[in-house]
Parts: C-alpha cells; sequence; structure tokens
C-alpha cells in the first residue's frame, strides 16, 4: 500500500482476511482493516521486552493526524520506560477521583459534617446551596471552580434578589474554605469577594384593604398555595415553618414547629385561633401525605415565587411572603397585645435577663393574641359590626424587631 494519507486511509479496501498497514510517518502505528471494511488503529511497542500491541480506537474517532499524535504520545512514555497501559489507567483513576468530588458532592459533606454541628440554621445554609450553588455547579468538580465563576453567579442573582446573593456569597465562602482545610481545593474562589450593596430593612406591612384583598386573592386561589397563605396570615409564622407543616404536628387547637425547623433551634408552639382550626379542617387529607400543604410527591410545599406572583397580580397587592409575618407583629401592637406576648406569639428570642428567669410559656396568652387577630382579620373579609382596631397605617412600632 501506498504511503498513508487521508485519503488513502478512507480508500484502502477489506480483504478476505484480517489487514495490517504500518504507517510510514509514525513507527509502531497501523491502520487494521477488518474483512467487515470496519478500520481502527493500533500501536505495537515493547514493554520489558516483550510486545505490546494496544489499540487507539475507530477511525470514525480518530482521524491519521489524530492516531499518530495519540501513537507518538505513547511511544514517548515507552522511550522513557514507563507503561503507556498503567500510565492511562492512573490517569483515569485520577480523572474520575477528581470528578467524584464535584460541587454538589462536597456540598452534601460541608453540610453533613460541619454546618449540622456548628450551625442551628444549617437547613437554612443547605437550602440556599441547593436553591442557588447546586444549579450553577453541582456537577462540576469544586477544583474547577474559579473566582470568576463565583462572582458571575453572585451578579446574575443580585440582579433581582440581593438578599439571596449575600447569603449565597456567605454560605459557599464558608464551603470552600472548609474544603481548603480539608486539601479538596488549593484556594478559596470567594475570597475577597465583595457581597452585593445591603438594601435598607424593609418594613413593609399590608394595610387593612391591602390585606382583605390578599384574603380574597387566596379564596379565589384555594388549596394548597391560598391556603397556605391565609395559614401565614392567621399564625405569623416564617413561610418555611408552614410549608413544612405535617399533619402530626398539629394536636388540637396547636401546632408546633420542631426545634430542628425552627430558627431559634427550639420547638416553637403555636395555639390556633378559631378561623384556622376551620381553616385546617378544609384542607383536605390525602393518602400517603404527610405534609398539610402538599408539593409534588411527599414534599414541602414550594415554587412561592411564581404562585405569590400571581396571587399578586390577582389581588392588585405588591407584597413578599414575609411581609405578613411583619403585618402580624404590627397587627399585635395595634390590639395592644403585650410587648411580651406578641414576641412570642412570633416566636423572637428574648433578651436580657427574662431569656434566663422567664420560662413561662405563655401559651394561654398567645391563644388569646392570636383570636383577636385572628377575629381582626374576620372583620375585614367578613364586614360588620365588630370591636377592632384599624390597621390602616403601615408604619410599623418601633420596638419591633424583624424576624
Amino acid at each position: 500500500m501506498p504511503k498513508l494519507t487521508t485519503k488513502a486511509v478512507e480508500a484502502a479496501k477489506a480483504a478476505q482476511s484480517r489487514r495490517e498497514v504500518a504507517d510510514d510517518l509514525t513507527r509502531g502505528l497501523y491502520l487494521v482493516i477488518q474483512p467487515s471494511g470496519a478500520k481502527s488503529w493500533a500501536v505495537r511497542y515493547r514493554i520489558d521486552g516483550r510486545p505490546v500491541k494496544e489499540t487507539i480506537g475507530p477511525l470514525s474517532a480518530f482521524s491519521l493526524a489524530v492516531a499518530r499524535q495519540e501513537a507518538d504520545a505513547r511511544l514517548k512514555l515507552v522511550a522513557r520506560g514507563i507503561d503507556p497501559r498503567e500510565a492511562a489507567k492512573q490517569a483515569q483513576q485520577a480523572d474520575a477521583q477528581r470528578r467524584s468530588r464535584t460541587f454538589a458532592a462536597v456540598a452534601a459533606e460541608f453540610i453533613e459534617l460541619h454546618a449540622k454541628r456548628r450551625n442551628r440554621s444549617w437547613r437554612y445554609a443547605e437550602s440556599v446551596l441547593q436553591r442557588d450553588a447546586i444549579p450553577h455547579w453541582g456537577e462540576r468538580p469544586i477544583d474547577e471552580i474559579k473566582r470568576r465563576d463565583v462572582t458571575k453567579a453572585i451578579d446574575t442573582i443580585a440582579a433581582k434578589r440581593p438578599y439571596a446573593a449575600r447569603h449565597l456569597l456567605a454560605n459557599v465562602r464558608k464551603l470552600f474554605a472548609w474544603a481548603m482545610e480539608r486539601e479538596i481545593i488549593e484556594a478559596n474562589p470567594a475570597a475577597g469577594i465583595k457581597a452585593p450593596i445591603r438594601i435598607a430593612q424593609r418594613d413593609r406591612i399590608l394595610a387593612d384593604d391591602e390585606l382583605r384583598r390578599v384574603w380574597i386573592a387566596t379564596d379565589a386561589a384555594g388549596y394548597p398555595f391560598g391556603c397556605y397563605v391565609q395559614m401565614l396570615i392567621l399564625t405569623g409564622c416564617r413561610r418555611n415553618e408552614i410549608a413544612g407543616l405535617r399533619w402530626d404536628d398539629i394536636d388540637g387547637d396547636t401546632l408546633t414547629i420542631a426545634a430542628e425547623r425552627y430558627k431559634t433551634g427550639r420547638p416553637h408552639v403555636v395555639p390556633m385561633s378559631r378561623l384556622a382550626i376551620d381553616l385546617l379542617a378544609s384542607v383536605p387529607r390525602i393518602e400517603g401525605q404527610a405534609h398539610v400543604f402538599a408539593g409534588r410527591g411527599d414534599v414541602p410545599l414550594s415554587g412561592f415565587n411564581k404562585r405569590k406572583a400571581a396571587l399578586a397580580t390577582a389581588a392588585g397587592v405588591e407584597f413578599a411572603l414575609h411581609d405578613l409575618r411583619r403585618t402580624v407583629r404590627t397587627g399585635l401592637s395595634r390590639l395592644r397585645v403585650p410587648f411580651e406576648v406578641a414576641e412570642r406569639v412570633l416566636g423572637h428570642v428574648q433578651a436580657g435577663v427574662s431569656t434566663h428567669y422567664d420560662h413561662h410559656a405563655y401559651l394561654d396568652e398567645k391563644r388569646t393574641a392570636l383570636e383577636a387577630w385572628a377575629r381582626h382579620v374576620e372583620s375585614l373579609i367578613r364586614p360588620g359590626p365588630a370591636n377592632v382596631v384599624s390597621l390602616a397605617t403601615r408604619t410599623p412600632a418601633a420596638h419591633i424587631a424583624d424576624g
């Protein structure tokens, strides 16, 4: 056969038996032609005096030029006394090990081995990583994530959700630092990156008419999201606390947010008003579903942003779900609920000596406060004679700490 060229390789014909055509440019490289017409490349060399024939791959995957490069690389290793097959095996193992250290895998280890042991709010850290980091880098080897990747993700999220971007940066910075300590990575790509500009603390509360319109929109939305928002309004709980509410958390006229799901790391007992009890009585019990407000499958309700946006449009009221919690807290003050009771309704940690000396559960007082709040809500959605206090102003009480 004449000198191997691309055209010559393509034109080579099969014979009744297997053929090998040597390349005159790269010594040891052969074009292998099977009787079926299939063509592939192989390279021959000697290791410890023993002949070795190694297949490079099919012609469809390796052109003549590439096959020469592959053969040349192997022959250079042989010249250094290295077995190309062992070198390839070690390279594959190293690559597999590197790829097993994906961002998602290391993040899971970080939560399990570090956050759970040192951070009572580890569930929040986990949710931040799952929501905003894993979609960007989940399957990437963690040592391939560079500073520009982090800044790009932070900038993208900050354009619409600056608070979320700040929280993401704080959590990935901790994760990368933890990975550095364990020599998983050599440098922290999030170190030194400035957080997005802090936005002034929100003080939005809903006026009476706005709260009424939101409630009407939730009635139209129905189960699950409409009922879920109504429960937020009646209890003042955080969105994830009610989203994760399970039927087992309800005992008569009280519901309990377990310590592992509560921000303070302590269980939070919420006495339910008559209106809240009636609301739960209307919620369907789905077979095999442990959660009161069910997502797809036996998981908590999610997809808040889209659902809330649709609800806000229907109500003609722009608001965030956390604004409802702030509205409840402000409403309790307007209803002359004592400060220490209103704070405990929302489960805020008490400061000062009361933390150590006041262990009263305030269960009856919280029940009275939430019943008064429910009567006020009911007066808005079912107008009629009622002894209630108007909440028309949007200015929150000065002593209220948001949370």
